[in-house]
């Protein structure tokens, strides 16, 4: 967004997922192979995710300390399997070079940006 035109306010979400795409939890097939029967696993595969999830949680944690040491404005909730920070007064573009300049990639993270018009001409 242009930070000298006014027209539009922004809604900047990022939304931090405990189970990223990259997290996969290893199973062994079922009997017969049936997507409706249950899985089998193993306690190590258990321990993985354990130590998967462990990492992923501490970067998550990270990230959202890192954001609201940059902007103190805004809004953390959590739902079933993510995390969601969302502010009107932060520009996307520079919490998003906050990030990458402490190391997280873009992957690591959704974002979702919000446009509502103000009053008048655009």
């Amino acid at each position: 967004m242009d930070k000298d035109r006014f027209t539009c306010t922004q809604k900047t979400c990022f939304i931090f997922e405990f189970f990223p795409k990259q997290v996969q939890f290893h199973r062994k097939k079922a009997p017969l192979n049936s997507s409706r029967s249950p899985q089998r696993t193993d306690s190590q595969s258990i321990r993985q995710l354990k130590r998967l999830l462990a990492e992923r949680l501490e970067r998550i944690a990270c990230m959202i300390d890192l954001l609201q040491q940059t902007h103190e404005n805004w809004m953390v909730t959590r739902k079933k399997d993510r995390v969601f920070m969302e502010t009107k007064t932060y520009d996307f573009n520079d919490a998003v070079d906050r990030l990458a300049n402490e190391g997280f990639r873009s992957d690591e993270y959704l974002l979702e940006v919000d446009y509502e018009r103000k009053w008048g001409m655009l």
